[in-house]
């Protein structure tokens, strides 16, 4: 694999077969694939669809947050009616470019790829100083999780939803994830962010996670509550580096989490790896 192909995965979008999602003043808030404009093309009183200058728009009457919402939930239901959308999650998010910016309106979740939005997450890296050095616990996915089933991911993660903060829903998490108290989990550091462009097949996913780190005391062992977590590892950074290096086993965007904290915590260097400054700005703007 190598760390270069951990990006490669995440970053595999070119923009071909894709119209613009536009807002406003020609704003660009995702991008929908050739094969989804069809769906899209019964709803006259909610879009606008250019086929020369390859853009969709809301009709210029949807002019409150509220109004497009309201439209992006019926659409929603459509689509996931003709069986067109991923597993439905009953959890909403923001539109936004930046996390900083007003919400345009909301969406579920499940829509997010199929409209090409960008989506916000929290993921976190538990880690331990040991004798023998740095530790990270990994968290292994639960086989009846819709995606990424049986993959190894970030002590804690999750998609950022509507009514709460950053560090509310990172916290939040952390206790539903791992079972990490309420005094332990408020020492989380948000520590920076990755970002990245991943197509799967006609969908696609440009998000952006916030990067946390905890540092755990030797003798925390964490435990899933929410049955999203089949089982919990802790490794040292040698067999971490092996993991994301030699195997497909982690979930793509987590192995990008990791290896930011390698970078970070200086497990590896410009003697240690080639390409390191491209590797390190590649991580917060997409290749």
């Amino acid at each position: 694999m190598g760390y270069l192909n951990l990006l490669k995965r995440c970053n595999n979008f070119s923009g071909y077969g894709f119209y613009d999602f536009l807002q406003g003043d020609d704003q660009r808030i995702g991008w929908v694939h050739d094969s989804h404009i069809m769906a899209l093309r019964g709803f006259e009183n909610g879009f606008v669809i250019d086929d020369q200058a390859r853009t969709l728009r809301f009709v210029e009457d949807l002019t409150t947050p509220a109004d497009r919402t309201a439209l992006m939930v019926k659409v929603g239901l459509k689509l996931r009616e003709d069986g067109l959308l991923g597993p439905w999650r009953n959890e909403m998010y923001p539109v936004k470019r930046k996390w900083e910016d007003e919400s345009l309106f909301d969406i579920e979740r499940a829509m997010t790829p199929y409209f090409g939005i960008r989506a916000f997450g929290v993921h976190m890296n538990g880690f331990v100083r040991t004798n023998e050095g740095l530790k990270m616990w990994i968290a292994k996915r639960s086989m009846t999780k819709a995606t990424s089933p049986g993959m190894w991911d970030n002590m804690v993660a999750g998609g950022q939803p509507v009514g709460l903060s950053l560090r509310e829903n990172m916290i939040k998490e952390c206790a539903e994830e791992a079972g990490v108290p309420a005094g332990l989990a408020g020492r989380v550091k948000q520590v920076g962010g990755v970002a990245y462009n991943m197509q799967v097949g006609a969908n696609l996913k440009p998000d952006v996670l916030y990067c946390y780190d905890l540092e755990l005391p030797v003798d925390f062992i964490p435990r899933n509550v929410d049955g999203e977590v089949d089982d919990f590892q802790l490794i040292g950074m040698t067999d971490l580096c092996t993991l994301l290096c030699e195997t497909c086993e982690v979930k793509e965007n987590s192995a990008l989490v990791m290896l930011d904290f390698l970078l970070r915590h200086g497990v590896l260097n410009r003697e240690k790896i080639k390409n390191f400054d491209w590797i390190k700005e590649s991580l917060v703007t997409p290749a």
